[in-house]
């Protein structure tokens, strides 16, 4: 294919000059290595729709869960365990926004996506926490840089009947960011979850701000009998010092490491990142802030 390129792009050179050539070539050479057109010569059907069950999910009051997963499965959906809000900024006028969400489709084929508030939204559902392969955040973020824009992606949840509230931590994720011109192509709410503490706080939206680690090690407890996320939270409580947290917690300091080795092979954690820590605290704040004004119980994160 690079000879066929090189003629192509000398005779653009004779035709149009060096600079509007090369422009013309690159244009061609995208078009050409593109997953869309890859698509249409294998034979692969794209679904051109913009899914209304997505935009029913997106109002603020629904149903019980159970409503939600009959309708999915009237409409042949799988219920997944666990799903995330991405939100792309994308204006219609003036760009091929069709396009774009065919190809995003492509990359995505089986998950749910929309147009709302110049965003394309999209729903991504799996069984497994890691919503994004590291295959499929790359080949996203290769097609945010072609039609420059960024992505922003929400916590990680259960149940769909709180998607709205992700979807407005996306949102407000988005706009933070691009009022602070932080110009990465994709940005995840855990990154900020500092900034936009206090736009939640005016939404009344807090305990959507806890960090997903928590709350599934919370469940793992309920189910296991375990008791992982006190030992994290004491550990927190004693200013990070693994003696004095295995001391508070009567055990001896080696049992305290292995339930810090367990918890890193229930989710992404260890005791060297500062970040992810201060998260936890903050979630674990949050969660007994409300259990102080009795707004939320520990069953309801």
């Amino acid at each position: 294919m690079n000879n066929e390129f090189d003629d192509l792009k000398s005779w653009l050179n004779k035709k149009y000059g060096d600079k509007d050539a090369e422009e013309i070539g690159k244009r061609i050479r995208h078009l050409l290595d593109s997953d869309y057109v890859s698509s249409l010569v294998n034979g692969r059907d794209i679904d051109h729709s913009h899914d209304e069950f997505l935009n029913y999910l997106l109002q603020e009051s629904l149903g019980d869960e159970t409503y939600i997963r009959r309708h999915m499965d009237a409409s042949g959906l799988k219920y997944r365990n666990y799903y995330c809000i991405i939100s792309i900024p994308f204006q219609k006028q003036g760009r091929t926004i069709n396009h774009f969400i065919e190809r995003l489709k492509y990359l995505f084929p089986a998950d749910l996506y929309t147009y709302r508030d110049d965003h394309v939204v999209l729903l991504i559902g799996k069984d497994d926490r890691l919503l994004l392969t590291p295959d499929e955040k790359n080949r996203l973020t290769a097609l945010l840089k072609e039609n420059d824009t960024s992505a922003y992606e929400s916590y990680d949840f259960s149940h769909l009947s709180h998607t709205y509230h992700y979807y407005q931590q996306s949102i407000t994720l988005s706009h933070h960011c691009r009022m602070s011109n932080i110009t990465d192509a994709f940005n995840h709410v855990e990154d900020y979850d500092t900034d936009i503490l206090f736009q939640n706080c005016l939404q009344g939206s807090l305990s959507f701000l806890i960090h997903p680690d928590i709350k599934y090690l919370n469940r793992y407890d309920v189910d296991h009998q375990t008791e992982y996320l006190k030992t994290i939270e004491t550990y927190i409580q004693c200013n990070h010092n693994a003696q004095l947290a295995a001391d508070t917690l009567h055990i001896h300091k080696s049992t305290f490491f292995f339930r810090i080795s367990k918890i890193s092979e229930l989710v992404d954690f260890s005791l060297e990142n500062k970040k992810k820590l201060f998260s936890y605290e903050l979630s674990l704040r949050i969660l007994q802030f409300n259990k102080n004004a009795k707004k939320q119980q520990w069953y309801a994160i």
